[in-house]
C-alpha cells in the first residue's frame, strides 16, 4: 500500500473531492496482520480481509472523507455503524503494529445490525457477507437526500436517441437515488433486453450493479469463460415466454445481459455451487480456473466502448476449501507497500499470515470471490493510488458514458424537471429508495439466495447458489 496518494485523471479537481496529499500513514506491519477467529468467523475475516485490501478503499475509509460522509440517520438507523467500525479495523491492519486483531467489535456490530449473519455462531456465505458490507457501506454514505420518485418511462423509449444516451439517462436516474465512495468505485452497468422471435421487437434496460455473480461448469478452464457464459443470450419458452407488446400476446423470446460500463474495483463472483434436483443436493465445481493477475483486458466482453479502458489485475481472493456444507474460507491478498516492494501475495488463514512463495498459485480450484482493479494507462506499480470519479448528477464529464451523450442525456432531464443543477450536500443524509436499488442488484446477480431470503431481502439480493461451510 503506497503511504501516498496522488493525483491521476480520476483525482481531478472535476471529481468534487478534496485530496488529502499526504495520505494516511502505514505501519511496518501493515496489511499482514491476521484476524482471530472467534467461532466460526472464517467468513468473516476472509472478507474482511479482501476488501481491506482494495488500495482505494483502504485510502478513503482511513482519511477524514468518509467521516464527513457518514449517515446519522436512514431507515434501518445504522448511524453509521459499519462504517465506524469498518474505519476502525483498518486502522488496526494497516495502522499497527500487532500481529493478530481480534475483529470482536466488528462482529458485534454485525451480530446487532444483521443477526442473521451471526446466526447461532454458524458458519456463514463469504459472498453474502461480502454483498451485505458492500450495500450496508454504501447507505451509511449516501450523499442523496431526497430521492426523486422512479421514473415510469422505459429505456427502451429512450432507444430512438441512441444507446449511448438512453444509458446515460439512466445512470443519471440512479444516481438521483444513490451516490456514494462506493458507487464512485464499484459500481458498473448493465445493459438487459428482451427480443420477440416473433416480430424482432426489442425491449431493453440499463441497471447498475456491484458485483458479477457468474457460473461455473466443469468444462472452463479461465475465469473469462465463465464471463463469456454470462453475457450468452437465454432462450425463453414455455412457462418463461415473454409478454410482446407489439404482439400483445406471450412469445418465444431471446433474453441478453450484456456489460456496458465496468467499474473501478469489478468484483466477480464465481457461482461454484448449483443445486441438483436429482439428488436435492447442492453440487460444487472444483475445477480450477486459470487467469491474469495482471495485464487482464477485459474489453472483449464489453459491449460499448470503456472510457478508462478494461485491463485489471487481481487485488484480493476469497477462497473456500471443502464441499457445501462443511469446509473453510481463507483469503489471499497482495500487500502493496509503496518503495519498500513492488507488492507481495499473502494467505490469511485466519490469525496465521503466510507469504506466498515465487509461481505459488493465487487464483486456484478453491477460488469463490474475486476483487479486480482497474489499472490506469501510465499509471506507476509504486506511489500512485487513483481516486475514482466522484459519480452526482450535475457533473456528467465524470461519468463513464461518452461526455457528448451524457450531457444531452443530463440537459433533457434537467427541461424536464428530472435533475437539479447541484449535487447533494455531503452532510449525513437520507437512505435512497433502497428497494430499486435491490431489485437492480438481482438482475446483476441472477436472483437472491434461498437461505434466509425473507431476511436478508431487507439488506442485498444474492445469487441463488450461496454456501455455507464450518471453520
Amino acid at each position: 500500500m503506497p503511504p501516498q496518494r496522488t493525483s491521476s485523471a480520476h483525482a481531478s479537481s472535476r471529481a468534487g473531492r478534496s485530496q488529502d496529499t499526504a495520505g494516511p500513514r502505514f505501519a511496518k506491519k501493515g496489511g499482514k496482520v491476521g484476524l482471530k477467529n472467534i467461532g466460526n468467523t472464517c467468513f468473516m475475516n476472509t472478507g474482511l480481509q479482501c476488501l481491506a485490501h482494495i488500495e482505494p478503499l483502504v485510502h478513503y475509509f482511513l482519511g477524514s472523507d468518509f467521516k464527513q460522509e457518514v449517515m446519522v440517520t436512514n431507515p434501518a438507523n445504522l448511524k453509521g455503524q459499519i462504517a465506524q467500525s469498518f474505519s476502525s479495523l483498518l486502522k488496526a491492519l494497516w495502522q499497527s503494529e500487532q500481529d493478530v486483531y481480534d475483529p470482536r467489535t466488528f462482529r458485534k456490530t454485525l451480530k446487532r445490525i444483521a443477526p442473521h449473519l451471526i446466526e447461532g455462531d454458524e458458519q456463514q456465505d463469504v459472498q453474502e457477507f461480502l454483498a451485505f458490507c458492500i450495500d450496508g457501506l454504501h447507505e451509511e454514505l449516501n450523499r442523496v437526500k431526497k430521492p426523486p420518485k422512479k421514473s415510469d418511462e422505459e429505456d427502451s423509449t429512450l432507444m430512438q436517441k441512441g444507446e449511448d444516451f438512453a444509458a446515460s439517462l439512466a445512470w443519471m436516474r440512479d444516481l438521483e437515488r444513490a451516490q456514494s465512495f462506493l458507487v464512485d468505485l464499484m459500481q458498473g452497468q448493465l445493459r438487459s433486453s428482451l427480443t420477440c422471435s416473433k416480430c424482432g421487437h426489442q425491449s431493453s434496460r440499463f441497471d447498475p450493479f456491484m458485483y458479477l455473480s457468474v457460473p461455473v461448469k466443469k468444462e472452463m478452464s479461465n475465469v473469462t469463460d465463465c464471463i463469456s457464459e454470462y453475457i450468452q443470450p437465454e432462450e425463453l419458452t414455455g412457462d418463461e415466454r415473454w409478454y410482446c407488446e407489439k404482439c400483445k400476446a406471450k412469445v418465444d423470446a431471446r433474453k441478453k445481459i450484456d456489460l456496458w460500463t465496468l467499474p473501478p474495483v469489478l468484483v466477480l463472483h464465481l457461482k461454484r455451487f448449483e443445486y441438483d434436483p436429482a439428488t436435492q443436493q447442492f453440487e460444487k465445481t472444483a475445477n480450477r480456473l486459470n487467469m491474469k493477475l495482471s495485464g487482464l483486458d477485459l474489453s472483449e466482453f464489453c459491449s460499448a466502448p470503456q472510457r478508462d479502458g478494461a485491463t485489471y489485475s487481481v487485488a484480493s481472493v476469497a477462497n473456500h476449501s471443502g464441499e457445501f456444507g462443511s469446509g473453510h474460507y481463507t483469503a489471499t491478498c497482495r500487500v502493496e507497500t509503496g518503495g519498500r516492494s513492488s507488492g507481495s501475495w499473502h494467505h490469511f488463514c485466519d490469525s496465521r499470515v503466510t507469504e506466498y512463495s515465487s509461481g505459488r498459485s493465487v487464483v486456484t480450484r478453491d477460488t469463490y470471490v474475486i476483487f479486480l482493479v482497474r489499472q490506469q494507462p501510465g499509471q506507476s506499480k509504486a506511489g500512485s493510488v487513483p481516486v475514482p470519479r466522484r459519480q452526482t448528477t450535475a457533473q456528467p464529464e465524470n461519468w463513464p458514458h461518452p461526455k457528448e451523450a451524457a450531457s444531452a442525456a443530463l440537459s433533457v432531464a434537467m427541461k424536464e424537471g428530472k435533475a437539479g443543477a447541484k449535487s447533494p450536500p455531503t452532510s449525513p443524509l437520507k437512505s435512497p429508495d433502497s428497494a430499486r436499488r435491490k431489485s437492480q442488484v438481482q438482475k446483476a446477480t441472477g436472483g437472491s439466495s434461498p437461505k434466509r431470503q425473507k431476511t436478508i431481502e431487507s439488506w442485498v439480493s444474492r445469487s441463488a447458489s450461496g454456501v455455507t461451510g464450518g471453520a
